[in-house]
């Protein structure tokens, strides 16, 4: 039995070479040089009028630098997509939008 898409999103994330949990958090775990994800799914939905959470999402990790949560530096990479490729762009989002 594979894992659903939610479930490689949350390998990946939890993945230090990936690097998402060195500089972000989720439920206590994980750095804070970037934002604390828990609950990003109910936040994002609310962040830029017009977007749903998963446009703001999507928008947030392809184009970093587009909204910078404030008290923040803009250091996510901007290659991020790139390098992990689509389908676990696809991951990492999936499970980003378990997190409310």
């Amino acid at each position: 039995v594979g894992l659903s898409a939610e479930e490689r999103g949350e390998a990946m994330f939890f993945d230090s070479a990936t690097t998402c949990i060195l500089c972000h958090a989720v439920d206590g775990q994980g750095g804070t040089r970037g934002p604390d994800l828990s609950g990003v799914a109910t936040r994002a939905g609310t962040r830029v009028e017009g977007l749903t959470a998963e446009e703001y999402i999507r928008q947030s990790i392809r184009d970093p630098a587009a909204y910078v949560v404030e008290g923040f530096e803009p250091i996510m990479p901007q290659n991020l997509v790139v390098v992990v490729g689509e389908e676990r762009f696809d991951d990492l989002v999936a499970f980003l939008l378990t997190l409310d």
